[in-house]
């Protein structure tokens, strides 16, 4: 389906875009006599140390299906389809514990079923978006005219997303580290389908699908830190945290989608994908300064990191195919 050329300029370019903290551009595609499959994902390497870290995953699909030529619409009884998704994740980590704070997916799916020159056609779009695994918005549509919006999910959300209180080690002392991770999360994410008979002939079994997604998303997150001052004791004259350290600010704004012809003597697939992507990963670094009797001024490190920022475009691809 895609010359080896044109993939490996598309992953060198991808390396000198997002150099070693993306990727690798996951790429699977495939092409049969009955199908074509493409996938494509893109994750940002975990960064951060054991105590505070963030990583983000991005995956996007395209199916289409058809029956091989030569097989009469009388056994043709396999489903015929075209189908896009997409969705994006956000991950965070905290002494330990595991957040997910932002999860949008969006899908459109064109299917065709029957056999014995009594065919269906059905359609069905998705969006959902959900914060720390519970859901803020969902929509599912089963009917929707393909030039409108179908299932479509927008929504925007700011305020202080999770707190944690963890033990943490200075010198001979332990403290309590309290951490609030706050900011905005946002999404708008749209699905749309089509299946219609071609020549408007349904009895032949010849399917006419279209599928689309398109999202804009990301989160902006940051993680304040404070220590109880009751802490001060015997073995603790001061104590005091950096306050702030910049999480994540990641949005993306990727489209997918595809149109299928499907017809027992000849299919036709066109394909079109782009990954925009504007990063800032975490950046920072983050200490506590305690002054501890019968050892003095001590500095202890919670989590240091080199930011990372980019502006790119990941992946930019359109194509058709026809399969005799």
């Amino acid at each position: 389906m895609f010359s080896k050329q044109k993939q490996k300029v598309a992953l060198s370019a991808l390396a000198m875009a997002g150099g070693v903290l993306f990727g690798p551009l996951a790429r699977a595609d495939s092409s049969t006599a009955e199908g074509f499959h493409y996938t494509l994902s893109l994750w940002n390497e975990a960064v951060g140390n054991t105590n505070i870290g963030e990583a983000h995953f991005y995956m996007g699909e395209e199916m289409a299906w058809w029956n091989p030529k030569g097989v009469s619409p009388a056994i043709r009884s396999n489903d015929t389809f075209s189908q896009s998704w997409q969705s994006l994740d956000d991950y965070v980590t905290l002494f330990g514990l595991e957040f997910h704070p932002l999860s949008v997916f969006a899908q459109g799916r064109a299917d065709m079923v029957g056999s014995d020159g009594s065919f269906s056609f059905t359609k069905s779009t998705d969006a959902h978006f959900r914060v720390l695994n519970s859901d803020v918005g969902s929509v599912s549509k089963a009917a929707c005219d393909w030039r409108a919006e179908c299932a479509t999910q927008n929504a925007s959300i700011s305020q202080t997303f999770f707190s944690v209180d963890v033990p943490f080690s200075v010198s001979i002392a332990t403290i309590t580290l309290h951490v609030d991770v706050d900011g905005s999360l946002f999404e708008n994410v749209t699905g749309k389908a089509a299946s219609v008979a071609l020549l408007d002939r349904p009895a032949l079994g010849d399917l006419i699908g279209q599928t689309s997604t398109s999202m804009s998303a990301g989160a902006s997150l940051t993680a304040h830190l404070g220590v109880d001052g009751s802490v001060i004791s015997s073995v603790l004259d001061s104590v005091g945290v950096t306050s702030a350290i910049k999480l994540i600010e990641v949005s993306i704004g990727p489209s997918n989608g595809n149109s299928l012809v499907a017809t027992p003597n000849k299919s036709s697939v066109a394909w079109s994908n782009t990954v925009p992507l504007t990063v800032s990963t975490l950046n920072g670094s983050v200490d506590v300064n305690a002054h501890v009797l019968w050892v003095g001024s001590v500095t202890e490190n919670v989590v240091s990191w080199n930011g990372y920022s980019t502006t790119t475009n990941l992946f930019n691809e359109s194509g058709s195919q026809i399969f005799n």
